[in-house]
């Protein structure tokens, strides 16, 4: 195998910003990693495999401070203030281990853009991609995204049908 290592960088959309006046301070928004299970031959050091998610990667949706549950329903057009969105249901961490995983294997760069239809039982039933630098990696985050349990969406309070968007930045190091 490659001497390069593979890191795997979940992006997320652009978060409008309201005006802010001088008193308040500016948050420098919060990174979550995940640390590679063994080091680069040569090194001690375990260095991320994944980095950049907004919200905490260990934890479901239903266990995330409101101010990330907020941030994760920005990523959504027109939901209610009851409304959730789908997720997955132990959380981003083994979903993004098992992509870092995929991107070992496939040693690919560029960004990756799908978005899963989760049903309102929380089982995916289909994957959309809108961009991908590698027909063989797409299938496999796709394979992975299907095999994903997710919680199903809430609209005003009963399950529904909706989409689960998935970003990542893939790059070698």
């Amino acid at each position: 195998m490659s001497r390069l290592a593979a890191s795997l960088c979940c992006l997320v959309a652009l978060v409008a910003t309201a005006p802010f006046t001088a008193a308040q301070e500016v948050a420098t928004p919060r990174g979550y990693s995940i640390k590679q299970e063994q080091p680069d031959i040569g090194s001690h050091i375990l260095r991320d495999s994944v980095s950049g998610s907004r919200v905490p990667v260990d934890k479901p949706f239903s266990e995330l401070s409101e101010e990330d549950k907020a941030f994760w329903k920005s990523q959504y057009e027109g939901l209610g203030p009851t409304d959730v969105p789908p997720f997955p249901a132990r959380g981003l961490k083994n979903l993004y281990k098992a992509i870092s995983v995929v991107q070992r294997k496939h040693l690919v760069r560029g960004n990756v853009t799908m978005f899963v239809q989760i049903d309102k039982t929380g089982r995916a039933t289909s994957v959309s991609v809108i961009t991908s630098p590698d027909p063989l990696l797409t299938k496999d985050i796709a394979t992975i995204l299907m095999l994903e349990e997710y919680t199903a969406a809430l609209c005003a309070g009963v399950p529904c049908a909706m989409d689960f968007p998935f970003r990542a930045s893939f790059t070698l190091r």
